[in-house]
């Protein structure tokens, strides 16, 4: 029987990427750690220019933003490391002002 001594913090250095591009724990912490990075940057850009993205509208900058936001999705199934990062930057962008249009 086991017993029961609270909650572990448990790290996980496997994922599906990792099992998909063949990757060592090194190199997933590595990787994973950059296409974080590229969304949050993303979505630094997008929260700061956001404003000035939406001109015609908060509808037609959501709709636009949003079909934008899903050609960014398309592109992240190119499994290579430098699509995946682009396409989360571009993502974070989009989402980011699609939610500002929303607003």
């Amino acid at each position: 029987a086991s017993v029961y001594h609270g909650p572990q913090v448990v790290e996980l250095d496997y994922t599906i990427f990792a099992a998909k591009l063949g990757w060592d724990s090194a190199q997933t912490r590595k990787y994973n750690t950059l296409i974080n990075f590229a969304s949050q940057v993303g979505k630094a850009i997008g929260a700061t220019y956001g404003g000035q993205l939406i001109p015609y509208g908060r509808k037609k900058a959501f709709i636009g933003f949003n079909i934008a936001s899903f050609a960014a999705c398309l592109f992240m199934q190119i499994l290579n490391v430098w699509t995946i990062c682009i396409g989360k930057f571009f993502h974070g962008v989009f989402v980011t002002v699609c939610h500002m249009a929303a607003l």
